[in-house]
């Protein structure tokens, strides 16, 4: 499946999708954006697409920008979470709040 990456900033939100090559957005990846870090708190994948590793994709694009914009993470959805437990190599991008 070629994937196509769309980025909104609209009042502090950023939005993260991810686009098919028939321009159906497949899933996102949403949170608060805050000067120095990104809240994540929602991962969303349609529902015909789960099973693909989409979330997956969606949180390393949420890894990319916050790279590129020199920001920390802070995983707030469960999905989130339990990626970065399983990917502690990402450790040094975190903040968490627990």
């Amino acid at each position: 499946m070629n994937l196509t990456s769309k980025v909104k900033l609209e009042n502090g939100i950023l939005t993260l999708s991810l686009i098919n090559e028939e321009q159906i957005e497949v899933g996102y990846i949403q949170g608060k954006l805050l000067s120095d870090r990104l809240n994540l708190e929602r991962t969303v994948v349609n529902e015909s697409f789960q099973g693909l590793g989409l979330g997956s994709k969606l949180v390393e694009l949420a890894l990319e920008y916050a790279k590129i914009h020199q920001l920390k993470l802070v995983p707030i959805c469960s999905y989130t979470k339990k990626y970065f437990t399983k990917h502690p190599e990402y450790k040094n991008l975190l903040i968490n709040l627990d």
